[in-house]
């Protein structure tokens, strides 16, 4: 594989910097030959954000109008590319419903891992990833409700791909979970049950909303859910710390 297919490859898979700069590395290393051009780098590039238009094209159309009555030209004129274009990412409507529901999951896992990684404790640990569990919903909010609503179109065969991806977030959590317990008690009866919990309640956001959009301010809602997790875990308060760092804000 030349140096610009392997681009071309990681950014239709949605693939990261990381794997941008091994590829990068590699090339050094000369693992690709000649032949390199900056058109086939240029080219990736150009892929890479195609790829982001159409699946944040679908999540919106998606929303809209519901996954059932959505057609693959909908999609393809909402993210400003012909209808043939779409082929070259997905071979069908049911991909980019997959694709809406891994940039979910990705999300949540990027944004829990930017919060974890500022923490110093356990508990900071904790109370890190429960606001980030309240942030994913509020910044991925349509993704979740496409999930909600439309995963009972889609074949059963095929929903052990999604429910995979749902899997993995919920094995995350249950790691986190642990560690955090082993230097701060927590009232967990099982750790599969409490990452469930952790992870579902925040959606009383979304499936509650028509309630609370014009009562509550996010800001609120955040707090009120958080501190409601932290006393189901026995938890009375966020870290002294975190609470400092937010009344500074």
């Amino acid at each position: 594989m030349r140096y610009g297919e392997a681009l071309r490859y990681c950014a239709l898979q949605g693939r990261g910097e990381r794997h941008m700069r091994l590829l990068g590395d590699l090339k050094t290393k000369g693992a690709f030959g000649p032949g390199v051009s900056d058109a086939s780098v240029k080219n990736s590039i150009l892929v890479k954000a195609r790829r982001s238009a159409i699946l944040q094209a679908a999540v919106e159309v998606f929303f809209e109008k519901g996954y059932h009555v959505s057609r693959i030209v909908d999609v393809a004129e909402a993210a400003g590319v012909s209808h043939g274009t779409i082929y070259n990412y997905v071979s069908c409507k049911e991909d980019l419903l997959y694709l809406v529901c891994e940039e979910h999951f990705r999300g949540y896992e990027e944004l829990v891992n930017s919060a974890i990684a500022k923490a110093k404790s356990p508990r900071e640990k904790l109370d890190a990833l429960l606001r980030a569990t309240i942030d994913v919903v509020f910044k991925y909010h349509k993704h979740f409700v496409v999930m909600l609503r439309e995963l009972h179109h889609v074949e059963s065969s095929k929903r052990r791909a999604f429910f995979a991806l749902a899997a993995e977030q919920r094995k995350y959590i249950q790691k986190i979970l642990r560690d955090v317990s082993k230097e701060t008690p927590l009232l967990m009866e099982h750790p599969l049950v409490t990452a469930n919990i952790l992870v579902y309640l925040p959606k009383l956001i979304v499936s509650r909303g028509w309630d609370l959009k014009n009562e509550v301010d996010d800001r609120t809602m955040t707090d009120a859910l958080v501190a409601f997790m932290q006393r189901g875990l026995g938890l009375r308060k966020e870290s002294s710390r975190r609470s400092r760092g937010r009344a500074a804000q």
